[in-house]
């Protein structure tokens, strides 16, 4: 079940109150969070395995390097 108030327990989002981020207060109170996890599930039913074993072992070890 999706709850609004437990993105507000995350890192990232607690890291938008600060000052620092100019966010000043809740994130949840400023911007609407929906639920997208359908959508996500109908995405992942049309990935191909090879191509996710691809990103998975190839492009995503660039990626975090980036970071």
């Amino acid at each position: 079940k999706f709850d609004v108030m437990a993105l507000e327990k995350w890192p990232i989002i607690q890291a938008f109150a600060l000052d620092d981020f100019n966010g000043g207060g809740f994130f949840t109170l400023k911007y609407e969070a929906v639920d997208v996890s359908d959508e996500v599930h109908r995405l992942a039913d049309f990935m191909d395995p090879v191509s996710v074993e691809i990103l998975l072992t190839e492009h995503f070890p660039l990626l975090m390097r980036q970071w």
